[in-house]
């Protein structure tokens, strides 16, 4: 409890105390401590020094009303000090328990003050009150979430001597009920729901209300779900917010929508034929297309029937390939109870058709055997010779079916053929238009032609009429005339014979006859091809000499010298049409002649060959060696600017024979065609070039080879002015090259044979300059003279003589003299060679000899024109300043 003094213009907070000589702030618990908030913002002295715990700086505009009156009559300038606390009545807490707590947001009040309780337990106020002080704590806000409604018990009275104690808040969680709406009910049904309790919705209106009986608290989880589902009609109803947690009010948002179960119509199609289809359909409208499988055939409707529904099932369209008729012969109507159904049996049958036609042609007093798909036979007799006839077994429709004739008539014998409509397919209706054709029978005459040649052809006649040209085929070829009519006489004839190549044709065997129920196929032709001889004439051939001949590689035929123009022919002649090919089989050798066939190959062509020519003439050959050939290296020779010969190194003197021989007594001329290359050589035919051939082989050609030699040369470059440097090839050829223009040409004496290795080296050096070898100092001669070696020289500094890269040249390596390096130091000039370097006056620099440098050459100034000081003046710097001294 809180007292206010006042003294002058000093408000001051006292705290007040259980008993006067006890001090407040020691005395003090922790849970009064905590519910007194008001923090002492200054002290206020006293004579025991104790601090006063209450703030200073708060005016209060009144006294505190209480139970007692302690006014202070003191004047104003009274010290606060001297005011004893003790005089202060007690004040004690108000304490609450708080039970059953969840939510948050409590918040209590008493005498105006609220105070925020979070959780159970005890809790007590700020403001602490005096004895016989009044009390009401009351509920100043309810807790949410949950929402919970607390109720105080004993929560007002009076204070006494002690703590306030016993007043009791305790909170429930509020309950809320849990509902919704029921739609999709069908008239008459129910549904039961689960959850806080059970409720059985009945159909109202469809849109049908519910709470369940038991009510949910607040922040606690509800669940609502189907007990029982509706069954007539059969439905499933669905929740949908049926889960969730209570949140601050009734749930009225859990929606159930039923809706009726519906149930498919199913069955089987029986006998329904390979690639057909028949259309069902249900109560009208559902149709449903089934299309063969393997015959048991199950089928639904798409659109599934709501549950008690009644239906009808028909054949909307029946099946058309083929043809057939499909009934429902169970389960054509009903209605669904609460499952599939699968009991609709529609059965199909096939549609059947007859085959039939007519026979034309039949023989009177015959009869001819049909047969139906190789099974079903029907024999169709003579009556007007168009005869209609039908098979007896119909076939169902789209069956595939064949007619034929099983046995033709033979009385007279007939051919009997089915012309047309004999096969084709059963299409919803009977095959009347099958049509057989019978003929008289006939028979061919023929046999085989043996020996024509390969490509001929012979000409055959029959009767004197009918003609039959056989063509080779493999030299026993069949033939056989046109048809003819039984017991009709018959004659075989050659009406031309064979001519590529010209054969003739007789017949051997079956030439007359008479057709007697069968084909004759016993004529034999037998050809014979004609033969031809081949032959000519032998020119040229020696006295005492003989050639052998040989035609087609086989037969040899040798002729020997009468005349010189003689004939031959060979023995064996050779068929029309062949091919021949006259050769020499060996040439004569006494004297050794060459023989050569001219028109020796043909073909015969009905007539012998004379006109194959050998002409023979004696034949010599030219030759002889070749010298000096380097190892490795060939010479292309040629004799009278045609035949070629190449003759490789052996041991350097290579014979050789042209492989061509020559006519006896005609010329020859030997040439080189191609000179050897590696190395280069030059061949040149030094005796027996050209002449005569006079009965003997010529062996005297002779042909000399020598390598070209060839030079190496080039240029010195920098050779400094009256020098000379000395070159050498090979380590033995040594050239001296003197100065001339500082590029000076140089060319060893000695020629090196092609193909030699080379290397230039510096014999000497040059005495005023450094040669070197720069470019094409060493490689391979390779057929050219090699011009491309360089030598270049670098002058020498020092050495007295200024050279043409050098501006000067002392004859010493003293630097800063005037000359270093063969270059004019600054400040100086220099002069012949060796050079004389002597420092430039007046050019602000002092150099040499010079004392000063004033960068001028006027005289008076302290620094001669000279360079010298001047009496009387001191000089330094550069350029230099003079001062008198």
């Amino acid at each position: 409890m809180r007292s206010l003094l006042s003294v002058g213009a000093l408000t001051v907070w006292l705290v007040g105390c259980t008993q006067a000589d006890t001090d407040p702030v020691a005395e003090s618990d922790d849970t009064t401590e905590t519910n007194q908030e008001s923090a002492v913002d200054s002290a206020v002295d006293s004579p025991a020094d104790s601090p006063v715990d209450s703030p200073v700086d708060s005016p209060v505009d009144s006294p505190v009303d209480s139970p007692w009156e302690s006014p202070i009559d003191s004047p104003a300038d009274t010290d606060i000090a001297d005011t004893d606390d003790t005089d202060l009545p007690p004040t004690y807490a108000v304490r609450v328990d708080v039970e059953g707590l969840l939510g948050t947001g409590l918040m209590l009040e008493n005498a105006g003050e609220e105070l925020v309780i979070t959780e159970d337990g005890e809790w007590i106020f700020e403001t602490e009150l005096y004895e016989g002080e009044t009390y009401e704590v009351t509920i100043f806000q309810d807790p949410v979430q949950p929402m919970q409604t607390c109720e105080v018990i004993d929560g007002a009275g009076t204070v006494g001597t002690e703590d306030v104690a016993g007043i009791l808040v305790e909170c429930q969680t509020d309950p809320f009920s849990i509902g919704g709406l029921v739609t999709g009910l069908a008239p008459g049904n129910e549904v039961i729901l689960q959850g806080a309790g059970q409720v059985t919705v009945v159909y109202g209106d469809g849109t049908d209300g519910f709470t369940l009986p038991n009510a949910i608290e607040d922040g606690e989880h509800y669940a609502v779900s189907v007990g029982t589902h509706p069954t007539s009609p059969r439905q499933t109803c669905q929740v949908s917010g049926g889960n969730g947690i209570v949140n601050g009010g009734p749930v009225t948002n859990v929606a159930v929508n039923c809706t009726t179960n519906s149930y498919t119509v199913n069955g089987v199609v029986n006998g329904l034929a390979v690639g057909n289809t028949v259309l069902l359909r249900i109560n009208g409208g559902d149709d449903e297309l089934v299309t063969y499988v393997d015959g048991g055939d199950p089928f639904a409707f798409n659109t599934p029937l709501l549950d008690e529904t009644p239906f009808t099932v028909t054949v909307a369209t029946q099946p058309t390939t083929p043809a057939q008729v499909c009934q429902i012969t169970s389960g054509e109507t009903g209605g669904l109870a609460g499952a599939n159904l699968y009991n609709v049996v529609v059965t199909c049958t096939t549609n059947t058709y007859t085959v039939g036609g007519s026979v034309n042609g039949l023989a009177p007093g015959n009869s001819v055997l049909l047969r139906l798909n190789g099974g079903d036979d029907e024999v169709v007799q003579y009556a007007d010779g168009t005869d209609a006839f039908a098979f007896h077994h119909a076939l169902a429709d789209g069956t595939p079916y064949t007619v034929s004739v099983a046995s033709s008539p033979t009385t007279p014998n007939q051919s009997c053929q089915v012309t047309s409509g004999g096969t084709g397919t059963i299409s919803g209706a009977n095959v009347t238009q099958v049509a057989v054709t019978c003929t008289n029978a006939t028979y061919t005459v023929g046999g085989t032609v043996n020996g024509l040649a390969p490509g001929n052809s012979v000409q055959l006649q029959i009767n004197g009429a009918n003609d039959e040209v056989v063509t080779y085929v493999d030299g026993t070829d069949d033939f056989a005339f046109d048809p003819l009519a039984d017991q009709t006489a018959y004659t075989v004839s050659v009406a031309a014979n064979p001519t590529t190549p010209g054969q003739v044709c007789t017949i051997a065997n079956g030439a007359t006859g008479t057709l007697a129920g069968a084909n004759v196929n016993g004529v034999v032709v037998n050809c014979l091809t004609n033969t031809y001889t081949v032959g000519g004439a032998v020119n040229g051939l020696a006295p005492g000499n003989s050639v052998q001949l040989q035609i087609n590689g086989a037969n040899n035929q040798t002729v020997s010298c009468v005349d010189g123009t003689d004939p031959f022919v060979f023995s064996a002649p050779l068929d029309d049409g062949s091919a021949y090919s006259v050769t020499v089989l060996s040439q004569p050798t006494t004297p050794d002649q060459v023989c050569q066939v001219s028109n020796g190959s043909g073909t015969l062509s009905g007539a012998n060959v004379n006109a194959v020519l050998v002409q023979c003439t004696t034949n010599l050959t030219v030759g002889g060696s070749v010298n000096g050939l380097a190892p490795g290296n060939s010479v292309v020779l040629r004799i009278n600017g045609g035949d070629d010969e190449t003759v490789t190194y052996g041991d350097g003197t290579d014979p050789f024979t042209f492989d061509t021989p020559l006519a006896d007594l005609s010329a020859y001329a030997v040439t080189v065609f191609t000179n050897p290359a590696t190395p280069n050589q030059t061949c040149n035919v030094t005796a027996g070039a050209s002449g005569n051939l006079a009965g003997v082989n010529v062996t005297t050609v002779v042909v000399s080879c020598t390598t070209n030699t060839y030079f190496v040369s080039g240029t010195v470059n920098g050779l400094p002015f009256g020098d000379e440097v000395g070159l050498q090839l090979n380590g033995g050829d040594d050239t001296t090259v003197t100065y001339v223009d500082g590029t000076d040409g140089f060319a060893f004496a000695q020629g090196l044979l092609d193909g030699t290795a080379y290397t230039v080296t510096i014999g000497f050096d040059a005495s005023g300059a450094h040669c070197l070898v720069t470019g094409g100092g060493s490689g391979t001669l390779a057929g050219a003279n090699r011009t491309n070696v360089v030598v270049t020289c670098t002058p020498l500094c020092g050495d007295g003589f200024v050279d043409a890269d050098e501006i000067c040249d002392d004859g010493n390596f003293i630097g800063g003299d005037g000359c270093t390096s063969c270059s004019v130091d600054s400040g100086f000039f220099c002069v012949g060679g060796p050079s004389v370097c002597e420092a430039v006056c007046a050019d602000g620099l002092v150099r040499g000899a010079e004392e000063c440098d004033d960068h001028n050459s006027s005289p008076g100034d302290g620094c001669s024109a000279l360079c010298l000081e001047e009496s009387g003046f001191v000089c330094n710097g550069e350029p230099s300043v003079c001062v008198p001294n």
